[in-house]
């Protein structure tokens, strides 16, 4: 019978894991719908909102100003972009461009997202959240970062 008990006992304790394992997805998933996804749901609704005010055709014509000129196209739109949408949200202002120039924005768009959060944390701050949660847990261990 004890041999029986410890297994069953041993199984108790790997469904308790298993288990646990999705309570926290679940309370991570909380977070995020409660932390996260307020904040991206009022940045869309701001940002639609200014369009709306500003005019689709001028986004639009702005858009393409930027994009006719390969300097402009790959700094000047992904830049703003970035500074003032930040990442994720800044993808969503590639919608404006012509289609054969969309994969290109993102790609630049990802690239300058490293740089530009040395100077302004804002526009990427999930990276650093993480970098700095790892060189945190390494100071921690009193190994250098």
């Amino acid at each position: 019978m004890d041999g029986v008990t410890g297994i069953m006992q041993y199984l108790g304790v790997l469904a308790a894991g298993f288990i646990g394992l999705f309570h926290k997805g679940g309370e991570s998933f909380v977070g995020m719908v409660t932390g996260m996804l307020p904040t991206l749901i009022v940045l869309i609704t701001a940002i639609n909102a200014f369009i709306n005010v500003l005019g689709q055709d001028r986004i639009n014509r702005f858009a393409q100003l930027t994009s006719k000129n390969i300097i402009l196209r790959y700094t000047v739109f992904n830049v703003i972009a970035m500074f003032f949408l930040g990442n994720p949200m800044a993808y969503t202002l590639g919608r404006f461009l012509p289609e054969k120039y969309k994969p290109a924005f993102m790609d630049s768009c990802i690239t300058f997202c490293h740089p530009i959060t040395g100077l302004f944390p804002h526009a990427n701050p999930a990276e650093l959240f993480v970098w700095l949660g790892i060189a945190n847990g390494i100071t921690q261990l009193g190994l250098p970062t």
